[in-house]
């Protein structure tokens, strides 16, 4: 029997709870497997952060929330570029900028003890080795064609922070990820190896990894991956991972990079999308294909 139709037509975001519905087709936006990184080894990768109020007494004071995971990319001092249904789907909270904060230069998912006396120390000291860099969002510009009925199509969002941060070279724990040709869908090929990166969770049905982990993911067929999801279309897309493979991107992963080697240079060619829900080990993972959209996006830094 089609797994896609056996299974249940109930989808989980890349968050830690909240289901949608879509007919029958079943995907979870969701790394197993993999390892852990260190810090600096993935300097464009960062962690957004959103806290959103479930519960409030006397309609004021908030009493309750849960907190919305996604990975992203740095594009340089001021954008980060991650997957719009990170904002779109969970509810109208999260489209608001003030609940979000971007976590640069680490990875770990929150903020320990020991880094927090760091934070201080690496402040008076002026040690930016030291630093936390955790800073609040001042806009989230999505994809003006976003349409999560379609397969979460378009899926791609923009997010400005409320301040600059050091990502040129005077400062290597925060670098700007490479962004591929417009147009240029004949890289990476098919087989190649690629890596995602990102908090996903470490087992299937877990919250995400408190520390970010790499995986090796082979670029996968376009024609293999629309038929398993039941795509109508694999346009604008990429697929990368294993059928049967016992690893995979998994809740957390939802707007993490992935990026391929091309001339020494480390180039993000996907922006994590959705993969399988019940079974995300076993299926590849559907990305943003980022070449369809270099010009909206340096359009949009330029312009705002």
């Amino acid at each position: 029997m089609n797994i896609w139709r056996a299974c249940s037509t109930v989808i989980s975001l890349f968050w830690l709870t909240g289901d949608t519905v879509t007919g029958n087709k079943v995907r979870y936006e969701r790394a197993i497997g993999g390892r852990p990184i260190s810090r600096g080894q993935w300097p464009w990768l960062v962690v957004l952060r959103a806290t959103i109020t479930t519960q409030t007494l006397f309609g004021i004071i908030p009493i309750r929330h849960k907190h919305i995971y996604c990975g992203g990319s740095v594009l340089n001092d001021r954008w980060v570029v991650t997957a719009a249904h990170c904002f779109k789907e969970p509810g109208s909270q999260a489209r608001r900028p003030h609940k979000w904060e971007v976590r640069l230069a680490t990875i770990s998912l929150r903020m320990n003890p020991l880094e927090r006396i760091r934070h201080v120390l690496g402040q008076i000291f002026h040690r930016s080795d030291w630093v936390q860099w955790e800073i609040d969002v001042e806009r989230i510009v999505i994809h003006p064609q976003y349409d999560s009925a379609d397969s979460w199509a378009n899926d791609i969002a923009l997010v400005k922070l409320e301040r600059s941060v050091p990502s040129g070279v005077s400062y290597s724990a925060i670098r700007r990820i490479k962004l591929p040709v417009q147009g240029d869908n004949s890289f990476p090929s098919v087989g190649q190896t690629c890596v995602a990166k990102g908090w996903g969770c470490t087992h299937n049905g877990e919250g995400p990894s408190s520390v970010a982990r790499e995986l090796e993911l082979p670029i996968y067929g376009d024609s293999q991956c629309r038929h398993q999801y039941q795509l109508n279309t694999m346009s604008k897309r990429i697929c990368a991972g294993y059928r049967n493979g016992g690893v995979g991107v998994c809740a957390g992963d939802s707007g993490s990079p992935l990026v391929c080697e091309r001339d020494g240079d480390y180039v993000l060619v996907g922006i994590v999308s959705f993969t399988s829900r019940d079974d995300p080990e076993l299926y590849p993972a559907v990305s943003t294909r980022v070449s369809d959209y270099v010009q909206w996006i340096n359009t949009t830094l330029r312009t705002l």
